[in-house]
């Protein structure tokens, strides 16, 4: 099935151009062309009144809250409307906060399997940025046992690092395989006009993807990858998150 989305007037005067996927409202209509294909369609302009493009969103939908929402259709809205009440991370919050600021830190080159004391004190510097929580939860955290878990978590991303950057290790994919070229941003903030999503992916990568059927040739894409220092049992909401990023 095709879908078209028909804009009449002055739609030239916006930012949308032919073959650019838009977001629209309305009612759509079914039409079957001689060689068997259906197409839907929906026409937009001061003709069709019910029908409506959404050019500049009033309000961002962010991926994670989307994703959120996969688990509890509540959740997103009742931390949209209560954003501003002060809220209370959990130490599991707060570790995963740490751990991402480690694996930037390595990815970004500040951290290097040499330099075991620089990489302690950095690590202290991001324990140090939450202090004020784990003051509040001082008997409940062992910051020794904090400092040593961090560091594990270096190994892990400096290990990475090693064999996905410097060395060029392919990732299997059911389709082929993918090798990371190079770090393109970390952080990387994006507004999705079209499609009225907002969000933060932890780190861009460009690669080099091999299809099966092709493995001599490669193309070009740019792969977002997202850090989970979560629950293992909510992989699916993760892997839909990273999903609605590509």
């Amino acid at each position: 099935t095709n879908i078209y989305a028909v804009l009449t007037d002055s739609w030239e005067q916006t930012s949308y151009r032919p073959d650019m996927p838009v977001n629209v409202y309305g009612r759509f209509e079914q039409e079957d062309d001689n060689n068997g294909e259906t197409y839907l369609y929906i026409h937009v302009g001061r003709k069709k009144p019910g029908n409506y493009v959404v050019l500049y969103p009033d309000y961002y939908l962010s991926v994670t809250g989307l994703k959120e929402s996969m688990n509890c259709d509540r959740k997103t809205y009742l931390r949209y409307m209560y954003s501003t009440a002060q809220r209370q991370n959990s130490i599991a919050a707060t570790k995963g906060t740490i751990y991402h600021n480690v694996f930037e830190l390595v990815l970004l080159g500040h951290i290097s399997v040499n330099d075991e004391r620089r990489a302690a004190e950095l690590i202290s510097q991001q324990i140090l940025r939450e202090s004020s929580f784990f003051i509040d939860e001082s008997e409940r955290v062992d910051l020794k046992a904090l400092q040593k878990e961090m560091v594990g978590a270096m190994k892990h991303a400096l290990k990475f690092k090693d064999d996905y950057l410097v060395k060029k290790k392919a990732i299997p994919h059911k389709e082929g395989k993918i090798v990371i070229e190079s770090l393109v941003d970390t952080e990387h903030a994006f507004n999705s006009y079209n499609f009225g999503f907002t969000g933060k992916v932890d780190v861009l990568f460009k690669c080099k993807y091999f299809p099966r059927s092709n493995l001599k040739g490669s193309t070009d894409i740019c792969v977002p990858f997202e850090l989970k220092t979560g629950r293992v049992k909510d992989h699916v909401f993760y892997n839909d998150q990273a999903m609605i990023y590509n």
